[in-house]
């Protein structure tokens, strides 16, 4: 667990970001990147720019 955000003491964490979040919104923006590519070629094909 990595703490995000802490509270005004330094001390207490307020925010926590594990690390399966971390991959999760990785894998995420990869799929997105993805997508963009291939939509862009479909595009291509297509006759768009």
């Amino acid at each position: 667990m990595i703490c995000m955000f802490y509270a005004e003491d330094q001390t207490s964490c307020i925010a926590y970001l594990s690390s399966e979040a971390v991959g999760a919104l990785m894998i995420m923006f990869i799929v997105l990147l993805g997508v963009y590519g291939i939509f862009k070629i479909i595009l291509r094909l297509m006759g768009f720019n």
